[in-house]
C-alpha cells in the first residue's frame, strides 16, 4: 500500500498503526487489523473491512478514538484523541479535494455527509471516521468527494480480486476472509 501522508496525514497514520500493530486507543487497549475479518465485498465494485471490534462492519475506532474528525484532506491536530463528539480529532486547513475512486484506491469506509446549503463555499465540513475501510477493484466515480482517499494497492490487487470474488451483489461473503496478519514494509 502507498499510503498518501501528505494529503491524509491522519487517516494514513491510522491506518499504518492499524497495519503495524503498534496502534493503541485511548483507554490503552492494542488494536489492529490482524485477525480480523473483510466483512463485505460487492463483485466488481469493491472489499471493506477494517471492523476490529465486531467484525461485521458495526464497529471500530482509531487511534484517535471511536469515531474521529479527520476534516478535509488536509488537517491539524487539536488534540491527540478524537472524543466522538464532533469536537475532538482534528480540524481542518483546507477544503476537501477528494481524489478520483479509481481501482486500487484505499478509502474511509465512513461518508461524509451532505453539506447544508447555508454552510459557507470552500470551507471543511466535519465527518466522524473509524478504522473501517475499502478497496475499489473498478472505476466508482459516485464516491468522489463522499468519501476520502487515503492510499492505493500498489502490489497484490490479484489478492484484492480474489477477495472481491468472494462476495456477491449484496456484499454478502460467500466465506469468511480472513487478515491472518499485517505489518508494514520499511
Amino acid at each position: 500500500m502507498d499510503l498518501y501522508q501528505k494529503d491524509a496525514p491522519l487517516l494514513a497514520e491510522n491506518f499504518r498503526a492499524l497495519c503495524a500493530g503498534d496502534a493503541v486507543d485511548p483507554e490503552g487497549n492494542k488494536i489492529s487489523f490482524k485477525g480480523t475479518i473483510i466483512h463485505r465485498a460487492v463483485t466488481e465494485y469493491m472489499v471493506h473491512g477494517g471492523d476490529h471490534k465486531n467484525g461485521n462492519g458495526t464497529g471500530g475506532g482509531s487511534i484517535f478514538g471511536e469515531k474521529w474528525i479527520p476534516v478535509g484532506q488536509r488537517h491539524t491536530p487539536r488534540h491527540r484523541w478524537g472524543n466522538g463528539n464532533g469536537t475532538g480529532g482534528a480540524t481542518a486547513t483546507a477544503p476537501v479535494p477528494t481524489r478520483p475512486h479509481t481501482p486500487r484506491v484505499l478509502t474511509t469506509a465512513q461518508a461524509m455527509p451532505k453539506i447544508p446549503k447555508k454552510h459557507a463555499p470552500g470551507t471543511p465540513y466535519p465527518f466522524k471516521c473509524g478504522s473501517q475501510f475499502f478497496i475499489c477493484v473498478k472505476k466508482a466515480p459516485w464516491l468522489d468527494n463522499q468519501h476520502v482517499v487515503f492510499g492505493k494497492v500498489r502490489k497484490g490487487m490479484d489478492v484484492v480480486w480474489a477477495i472481491n470474488k468472494q462476495g456477491s451483489c449484496s456484499g454478502t461473503m460467500s466465506q469468511v476472509v480472513k487478515i491472518y496478519d499485517c505489518g508494514q514494509i520499511p
